[in-house]
């Protein structure tokens, strides 16, 4: 979303570039220019008549296709739409896609390169695809997952969500004007969230010395786990290694607890009878 800054140029000041706000004059002067010239209009690619009437909360906003002409959208309808998400394509290794359009009108990228999507045939046809008309879509989706989780959100927020949670600075070649933004739908943790690790260990002695070593290599988690410690029953720190040696005073079953945690800061513990020979 681009938004028309309240500050008229100052006189002498070079001109800016056309942006996706002053766009709407531009195109205003060049019609009224054709006009009086004779000159044919030029047809955009696509019409849409602007929504005037405020857009309810709870409501998603808008996605737009950026344009696959490798140019600036500004110029284009829908994709110069103020109120819009307009998104460009990047390839798999983050480059803008060489048909992308680019600019101040762009909002932010998502994939658009060889999108697996369905096709006409039959119910179960696919296609590989390429265009703004799939990175759009990308958006589209997160914004509907968005919203399921902010029921009560208007589009404004939501645009702001996407937008302010992209990927900085990912994108290559993203074209003069482009915000270098690409999409990413981690922040909206839809998943089942950070489970507890699972502790285990393993151990063995040598009968000769009553010293055991014992390994919490086989310790799980979702997200990693980022310290353990060892403990006898009475409390007694032993350690906090991935391993522990540990020698006993005398055969017998000695009592270790092991507890593991993870980046989420979820515990799990585990206690096991050391047979000491």
């Amino acid at each position: 979303m681009c938004h028309q800054s309240a500050m008229s140029p100052q006189p002498g000041a070079a001109s800016e570039p056309p942006n996706c706000c002053t766009a709407r004059a531009a195109q205003a002067l060049a019609k009224a220019s054709r006009s009086a010239s004779g000159q044919p209009e030029r047809v955009p690619r696509t019409m849409a008549a602007p929504n005037t009437s405020p857009a309810p909360v709870g409501s998603s906003a808008s996605t737009f296709s950026a344009g696959t002409y490798a140019s600036s959208p500004v110029l284009e309808s829908t994709a110069s739409e103020p109120s819009a998400l307009t998104v460009a394509a990047t390839n798999k290794t983050d480059k803008r896609a060489n048909f992308s359009n680019f600019g101040t009108c762009v909002d932010l990228f998502a994939p658009g390169v060889n999108i697996t999507a369905g096709w006409i045939g039959s119910n179960t046809a696919t296609a590989s695809v390429s265009g703004t008309s799939m990175s759009s879509p990308h958006v589209a989706g997160v914004a509907g997952l968005y919203l399921e989780a902010h029921p009560t959100d208007t589009p404004a927020q939501v645009s702001a969500a996407i937008v302010n949670n992209a990927t900085l600075n990912k994108v290559t070649t993203p074209g003069a004007g482009s915000p270098n933004k690409l999409l990413y739908m981690g922040f909206l943790n839809t998943g089942p969230g950070n489970q507890p690790p699972v502790a285990n260990f393993t151990y063995s002695c040598v009968a000769a010395t009553h010293t055991c070593t014992l390994d919490s290599s086989t310790s799980t988690d979702d997200v990693g786990i980022v310290s353990r410690q060892w403990k006898r029953p009475n409390g007694q720190v032993l350690g906090s290694g991935v391993t522990l040696t540990q020698a006993f005073p005398a055969a017998g079953t000695f009592n270790i607890t092991l507890t593991v945690t993870d980046g989420g800061a979820l515990s799990n513990s585990k206690t096991i009878g050391v047979v000491v020979p």
